[in-house]
C-alpha cells in the first residue's frame, strides 16, 4: 500500500511539470523552432508513458501465500472481445475465436482482464486482416494463444520481445510497455508468456495459466 500510494504522488506530483513543458513546446512552434518543440514533446509522451506504466503495476493485485483465485477464462474473454471488436481497429478484422472448453483460471479478475486487454488491443493494431484466439487445457493449465497477422515481425524482433533483460524503451515499437505489463501479470499468478511468430510473420502470444483448484 506504500508503494502505490509512493507511486500515485509522484504521477500527480509530474503532471504539473509536464504540462508547463507542453505548454513550452507550443511556444516554441509559434516561434518557428519546430525541431526543438518536436524534441520536448517526445520526451513528455514518454514520460506520460513511464507515469503510466509504474502506476498500472502498483495497482496490480499482490497474490498471498496460498492463496487460491478463481475466473473464468471464457466469459472474460469473450467479454473483452467483444468490446475491441467495436472499436475502429478491430471493426475491420476476421476475429476466430475458438473458446475451447470452460475453465476457471487461478487470477483475479480484475488482473485477467488488463492482461487480455493487452493481448488483444496489441493484436488488433497490428494485425493486417485477422486475429485468431485459441484456448485449451494443458494438464493443470490453461494455455491461451493469440495470434495476429501483421507480416512485420523478423526473428530479430521477437528476440527483442521475448528479452527480459532489455529495456523497455528498446523493444520494437507497439510492443514494449503493454507486454512488459502483460509480463508482470502473468509472473505475479504463477504463469508463463511466451513469443512466436505466427503465420505470415505477426505475432503469436502464449499464455499459461494455472487451473484454479
Amino acid at each position: 500500500e506504500r508503494a502505490r500510494a509512493r507511486a500515485s504522488d509522484l504521477a500527480h506530483g509530474l503532471k504539473t511539470p509536464l504540462a508547463v513543458l507542453g505548454t513550452v513546446s507550443d511556444q516554441l512552434r509559434t516561434r518557428k523552432d519546430a525541431e526543438t518543440a518536436d524534441l520536448i514533446e517526445d520526451l513528455v509522451v514518454e514520460m506520460q508513458e513511464r507515469i503510466d506504466y509504474q502506476l498500472r503495476l502498483s495497482r496490480l493485485r499482490q497474490r498471498k501465500r496460498g492463496e487460491v483465485l478463481s475466473t473464468r477464462l471464457d466469459e472474460v474473454l469473450a467479454r473483452i472481445v467483444a468490446v475491441i471488436r467495436r472499436t475502429a481497429g478491430g471493426e475491420r478484422l476476421d476475429w476466430q475465436v475458438d473458446y475451447g472448453e470452460s475453465l476457471h483460471v487461478d487470477i483475479d479478475r480484475n488482473d485477467l482482464v488488463e492482461l487480455l486487454g493487452i493481448l488483444l488491443e496489441n493484436a488488433s493494431e497490428w494485425a493486417a486482416s485477422r486475429v485468431r484466439i485459441r484456448c485449451s487445457r494443458e494438464g493443470d493449465a490453461a494455455r491461451l494463444i493469440i495470434e495476429d497477422d501483421g507480416g512485420t515481425l523478423s526473428a530479430a524482433d521477437l528476440d527483442a520481445i521475448g528479452s527480459t533483460d532489455m529495456r523497455l524503451d528498446q523493444r520494437p515499437h507497439g510492443n514494449g510497455l503493454g507486454l512488459g505489463i502483460a509480463r508482470e501479470i502473468v509472473a505475479l499468478n504463477g504463469g508463463e508468456l511466451e513469443f512466436g511468430l505466427a503465420i505470415g510473420n505477426g505475432l503469436q502470444v502464449s499464455t499459461l495459466l494455472p487451473l484454479s483448484r
